[in-house]
């Protein structure tokens, strides 16, 4: 009976170790399919703890970051195929307020804006 318990108790720990350890990981790589595969994991092998608890509300709120990055990026990337000078500024104001400075579509945004911002500048005044 004894040996019964115990293997229950090593596969129970085991579970708990996989799913603490592909939260943990799933947290770090910021990939939205593997944070929603992680959350979903000690469901399935029906295990919890508390660290589990906090990796998943971590995870939740990562999921929505996230998807928040992802759509101030898609915007970013509409408007520098536009060209449009107010769609940039908005795009990259929205950007900013946010805190999203780490994103390279920003960058990149900020640059075609100084440029075309600059040759509106040199047009003006060839022509004036």
């Amino acid at each position: 009976m004894q040996k019964i318990v115990r293997g229950k108790l090593c596969r129970t720990r085991g579970r708990i170790y996989m799913c603490e350890t592909m939260l943990e990981k799933a947290l770090h790589r910021r990939d939205e399919k593997l944070i929603n595969r992680a959350i979903i994991m000690p469901n399935l092998f029906g295990v919890t703890s508390k660290l589990i608890k906090q990796y998943v509300i971590s995870a939740k709120k990562l999921i929505m970051e996230v998807l928040n990055e992802a759509h101030v990026a898609n915007e970013l990337t509409e408007a520098m195929l536009v060209g449009s000078v107010p769609l940039l500024r908005d795009a990259i104001a929205r950007a900013e307020a946010a805190h999203m400075s780490y994103l390279k579509e920003l960058r990149d945004a900020k640059r075609m804006l100084n440029e075309i911002l600059h040759l509106r500048a040199v047009l003006s005044s060839i022509e004036g």
